[in-house]
């Protein structure tokens, strides 16, 4: 699959998972292939959302809060995989440009958030 149908179909999941249109399993229903890369990164979106809803914070704090989530989510599938798919140096890319989309994301979610409070 082209990286950018997988950045597509990994922004449609995570649009789809803030906005409430669907859950994490029916969007990883929709794209069996991809569940193992989905999974761990639409977790990490979904704890990372709501522990930012529990708690009002500055925006700046929010942000950087945010930041240390998807590093540390990151991280820790990447020890625990031990797939290929992180060590290939072109899928590694792919992942830290999801890494990027999902955090420009969540940001803007956030920044959401915050100002309607």
């Amino acid at each position: 699959m082209r990286e950018s149908r997988q950045d597509e179909i990994f922004e449609d999941c995570l649009s789809a998972l803030l906005e409430g249109r669907r859950s994490i399993a029916d969007s990883l229903s929709l794209y069996p292939s991809l569940v193992d890369h989905l999974r761990p990164l639409l977790e990490t979106a979904a704890h990372a959302s709501e522990e930012l809803r529990q708690q009002p914070l500055p925006q700046a704090q929010v942000q950087e809060q945010m930041r240390q989530r998807l590093i540390a989510g990151a991280g820790a599938h990447q020890r625990d995989s031990g797939s290929a798919f992180w060590l290939d140096r072109r899928w590694a890319f792919l992942g830290s440009a999801f890494l990027v989309i999902l955090a420009s994301l969540l940001l803007v979610v956030v920044s959401l958030i915050v100002a309607s409070r």
